[in-house]
């Protein structure tokens, strides 16, 4: 969706180093690692009321990001003939770092609020509905809760900082995953990849298939768009509908 606030150029094109690569590749590695604890079930640490997976999962992102920083900063990737990115004059801010760093915190805590909220909504929806819970995180949440991060990038691609644009989103779907440690801690009962269906692993499945798309078009680097949008975003966009229909489909056919 940030592809169309970009005009006739392709979004991935304009991405001018490899750390955005490498986020994807880290985020297909991540949900691999989702896909196969649901597929093959999951198992408590020493009585400890945590799954193996989840503990693996945050484990590999956390090295993950060490090796990400190191990866880069070492100059083994040098691209050449980048084009020309133009960006806007940036103007300094007129609030100190303190001021900053409270606006920050007190965005961060008006969102944590609203999650709340919109979560209490939905499973209110799903009760009254009779909708699995499961499909209405996969759809509505799922919807809601991306909104900041599709503000952030459309404010980042119109200020022309296209690489922190796609940052965002894929670094964002890597955090997203290793929350499920932080689910399974919390969470009462089984182990949390016991209490999935089979929605999930297709979910799972589905995200790695489009970070794979948006990895080739960051490869590939093609400058063509087609209605305000990169052929690779187009894929993405047609990918995720058919993909959500056939859960939805699955899910009300049982």
């Amino acid at each position: 969706l940030a592809d169309l606030f970009v005009g006739k150029t392709a979004l991935t094109s304009m991405v001018p180093g490899p750390r955005v690569m490498l986020n994807a590749a880290v985020s297909i590695v991540l949900l691999v690692l989702v896909a196969l604890g649901v597929m093959v079930g999951d198992w408590e640490l020493w009585g400890s009321g945590v799954g193996f997976f989840p503990v693996l999962i945050a484990t590999t992102y956390l090295f993950c990001l060490w090796r990400l920083g190191r990866s880069v900063s070492s100059g083994g990737w040098t691209p050449e003939a980048l084009p020309e990115v133009s960006r806007q004059e940036e103007v300094p801010s007129e609030l100190s770092n303190v001021r900053l760093a409270a606006v920050t915190v007190t965005a961060a805590v008006l969102i944590c609020a609203g999650g709340t909220l919109v979560t209490l909504a939905a499973e209110g929806m799903a009760e009254q509905t009779g909708t699995d819970t499961g499909v209405m995180g996969l759809t509505l949440l799922a919807f809601a809760t991306s909104l900041p991060e599709l503000s952030t990038a459309i404010a980042a691609v119109r200020m022309s900082r296209v690489e922190l644009a796609i940052g965002d989103i894929l670094g964002g779907n890597m955090f997203d995953v290793t929350l499920i440690l932080l689910i399974d801690i919390l969470a009462a009962g089984p182990l949390v990849f016991g209490q999935v269906d089979r929605s999930a692993m297709v979910a799972a499945l589905l995200g790695i298939l489009l970070t794979v798309l948006v990895l080739i078009g960051l490869l590939e680097r093609r400058d063509k768009a087609m209605l305000r949008m990169g052929y690779d975003s187009i894929a993405v966009l047609v990918a995720y509908s058919a993909g959500m229909a056939a859960i939805l489909g699955g899910v009300f056919a049982e």
